[in-house]
């Protein structure tokens, strides 16, 4: 058995991935897997979040999940992304 040292008592693998397993760590943890997942890998801002994710108490699982799937399907999403993002920055302002 994998026992993680913490410093209250020794914590087994299977109780340390179960534990944050509130709505509010696993949104979290997805809002902070897609960041990671979106911002390029080289860059300071993704070891900021990876940093981020490991002291926040959130869903580490559900968050190295939603990375690794937002970093998979963000090359099927960018064109639609992209055509998006130049219909708006190509619209004519309008006066309020």
């Amino acid at each position: 058995m994998v026992y993680l040292a913490t410093n209250d008592k020794p914590v087994s693998l299977a109780e340390y991935v179960s534990q944050h397993r509130t709505p509010s760590a696993t949104a979290a943890a997805v809002a902070f897997g897609m960041a990671f997942g979106l911002v390029p890998k080289d860059s300071l801002i993704a070891l900021l979040l990876l940093v981020l994710i490991a002291l926040i108490p959130l869903n580490h699982l559900v968050a190295c999940a939603t990375g690794i799937l937002s970093t998979l399907l963000s090359p099927l999403v960018y064109p639609w992304t992209h055509s998006v993002g130049l219909g708006v920055l190509q619209s004519p302002l309008s006066k309020i």
